[in-house]
């Protein structure tokens, strides 16, 4: 009986271990895809920008 308890006990521990795991490595992933997103909108928006003002001036991009 003891023997099944201490199992039972193991398989929660390890559940939760695998769990938080799988969690911080899909929290780094999104944080990942996120700075992505960000980087893609900064140079997205610069690159408008340059080209807006190269359109000012009168150069053709």
């Amino acid at each position: 009986m003891k023997s099944r308890i201490r199992e039972t006990a193991v398989e929660i521990i390890l559940h939760r271990i695998i769990s938080v795991v799988c969690i911080s490595s899909l929290l780094a992933k999104m944080r990942r895809s996120a700075a992505a997103m960000m980087w893609q909108g900064v140079i997205s928006r610069a690159g408008r920008s340059v080209s807006s003002s190269l359109l000012e001036c009168g150069c053709r991009t």
